[in-house]
């Protein structure tokens, strides 16, 4: 609430109360708006204490966020430098990322008839060091 309503509300309950305590304006007792008037600096107390506690919970949140960001790329580099996965694994293509391959070619798509065959894996050449799976 504005501070100048707030002065404003808390002078007319004042000057009410010292004028004119047993009449009704609006259909209301200087205690009944009064009332009203607390109820609503209560929730709104309430509601600033809600709004620090949230304050602090988006420095947790971004304490959170980083920390898995972090794990997240090492995950993925341990992934890379793992024998069995590798930067040319499904693993490593199914989170998203390009082979070294994909990278340098303009199509990530090979054109019909060339590439691999899906089925053996022929025509496809593993980087020096083997970085492809070996087969079960």
């Amino acid at each position: 609430m504005k501070n100048q309503l707030t002065k404003d509300i808390r002078r007319l309950i004042e000057g009410w109360k010292k004028y004119a305590p047993a009449l009704e304006f609006a259909g209301m007792t200087v205690q009944e708006f009064e009332a009203k008037f607390n109820d609503l600096a209560q929730l709104l107390r309430v509601m600033e204490v809600l709004r620090n506690e949230y304050s602090g919970k988006i420095a947790v949140r971004e304490g959170l966020v980083g920390d898995l960001n972090l794990l997240f790329l090492q995950i993925v580099d341990a992934i890379k430098g793992d024998k069995r996965f590798g930067r040319w694994s499904e693993f490593y293509r199914f989170l998203g990322y390009k082979t070294p391959d994909e990278k340098h070619s303009p199509s990530p798509e090979p054109s019909e008839g060339e590439g691999t065959d899906e089925a053996t894996g022929a025509g496809e050449t593993p980087p020096e060091g083997g970085d492809l799976p070996k087969a079960a």
